[in-house]
């Protein structure tokens, strides 16, 4: 793919990688030339270079915006954006532009973004967390619970439909966020039997919330009397009969395999 550009060179070559295309000589020059990329590489004050490809199999096209503006759920975005407003140049070619994506929604990237990557190095990473001012500690872990929560219910069309709701899991990070599932749903859920059956669960839960609140400050040794709450509460919920459906085998299993990690 060198063309002469290396600035060019290394956006279109991640592009490539990202959408796992082999690009022929017609599709690259296209691309090479147009205005957009010229824009975000050579204009000072432009600041996004977002990418999008859409088609099916051979019939791939690709896309050029200067700014972010997904037009669906299942949009995949490659974004390449300037930390600061100069030209960019080979010399700064890897110190001023970086490269994230957007994939799903931008709720669900934001949310996967703070929750496995800045929430841990600020809040917890040694170097960083000291200097990181406690009330905006405060806002981050708001804003993580905040996003959690609407990944959690997706959009209304999900609160009205309990079944499938209950199937999306891609917001279940940890035992936390299975709690305030439940919480969310015996507030919101829009029939009295869902809210009640939520509500059951989510006091089921209980015990086990209020030891995983302060897991990382106990003992070592403490723990284990955590896993054997952790081990009868599950059971539990497993075993309750009272409302129906009864919990799902997926998603337990799913929580299980959070717990133990």
């Amino acid at each position: 793919m060198p063309s002469g550009d290396s600035r060019k060179d290394f956006i279109l070559t991640s592009i490539g990688d990202f959408f796992s295309l082999s690009m022929d000589e017609n599709t690259l020059n296209q691309l090479f030339n147009a205005k957009e990329l010229n824009n975000f590489l050579d204009e000072q004050d432009c600041h996004i270079l977002s990418t999008q490809v859409e088609g099916q199999k051979d019939e791939k096209e690709i896309y050029f915006m200067n700014k972010v503006e997904p037009k669906g759920t299942d949009d995949r975005i490659l974004i390449f954006f300037k930390i600061r407003p100069d030209v960019i140049t080979p010399d700064n070619l890897h110190s001023n532009i970086f490269i994230t994506s957007m994939i799903d929604s931008p709720i669900t990237a934001l949310y996967h973004s703070v929750q496995k990557i800045f929430a841990p190095v600020l809040l917890k990473n040694e170097r960083w967390s000291p200097s990181f001012n406690p009330k905006l500690q405060s806002l981050l872990g708001e804003l993580e619970a905040g996003l959690g929560s609407m990944v959690r219910k997706s959009d209304k069309a999900d609160l009205e439909v309990g079944e499938r709701e209950e199937n999306n899991l891609a917001g279940i990070l940890s035992p936390n966020d299975e709690f305030t599932f439940w919480n969310d749903r015996a507030r919101l859920a829009p029939g009295r039997a869902e809210k009640e059956r939520s509500a059951h669960f989510h006091s089921l839960f209980e015990p086990l919330q209020k030891s995983f609140e302060t897991l990382e400050t106990v003992p070592l040794v403490e723990c284990l009397d955590i896993l054997e709450l952790a081990f009868s509460v599950l059971d539990d919920v497993w075993k309750q009969e009272e409302y129906t459906p009864a919990f799902q085998q997926s998603r337990m299993s799913h929580l299980m395999d959070i717990i133990g990690k």
